[in-house]
């Protein structure tokens, strides 16, 4: 007899807080062996005190741009990292199976994510795969 998988689906909460933690890890050590942040104003995005107002920011709001070798199109691209593109990125890594301690590590908030899951995300979020390493 062949059991049949189940599927687990699970509400993962994610807010600018997390976007921004994600992004700063790639930025730090993720994503640099195939890119460069071309433009970065953290002052706007990591001072997290509600009094400023800026807790939560609009889903295309831009951390970061980065630049990059398109080895799709054999040139210079560049690249907004936005809320979008990580929440787009973190479920295409998911779907895809890409990391099996992502889900463990989106859904414990005393856990931070790794710098290789951060780029895995960021890659997702922007190439719909894992493109570089």
């Amino acid at each position: 007899m062949t059991m049949e998988p189940i599927t687990v689906k699970k509400v993962i909460p994610f807010d600018s807080k997390i976007a921004g933690d994600i992004a700063i890890t790639a930025a730090a050590g993720g994503i640099g062996y195939w890119s460069v942040i071309d433009s970065y104003h953290p002052s706007r995005w990591t001072e997290w005190d509600d009094s400023l107002g800026n807790i939560e920011v609009a889903d295309d709001f831009v951390f970061y741009t980065i630049r990059y070798e398109d080895p799709i199109f054999d040139g210079r691209a560049t690249m907004d990292i936005t809320p979008e593109l990580i929440r787009h990125g973190i479920q295409v890594a998911l779907d895809m199976g890409l990391r099996s301690d992502l889900l463990a590590q989106l859904s414990d908030p005393l856990d931070e994510m790794d710098s290789e899951a951060a780029d895995c995300v960021i890659q997702c979020g922007a190439f719909g795969e894992v493109v570089f390493g």
